[in-house]
């Protein structure tokens, strides 16, 4: 199986407050880090040198993040929290 490409992830949304224009890194969100897509979405932010946030829904889901993630436990059917 080929794995997969994720080039779209160089071309995601950037704004001025996510986007550092001098270093070419976002400041990336992702929900559902420690899933089967999510942490490979996560791993590939890293190795591009981007600031990765992982939302979980609890905390023990922490010790699953790989090292230079920020680790954020957010019950996601409360809408205010998210």
């Amino acid at each position: 199986m080929k794995a997969a490409s994720f080039d779209w992830l160089a071309r995601g949304i950037r704004t001025h407050r996510s986007h550092d224009m001098e270093t070419n890194t976002m400041n990336i969100i992702v929900f559902g880090a420690t899933g089967d897509i999510g942490s490979r979405i996560v791993a590939e932010a890293l190795q591009r040198g981007h600031k990765v946030t992982a939302v979980t829904r609890n905390e023990a889901a922490f010790a699953k993040l790989p090292d230079g993630v920020t680790p954020v436990a957010v019950n996601l059917n409360d809408a205010d929290k998210v």
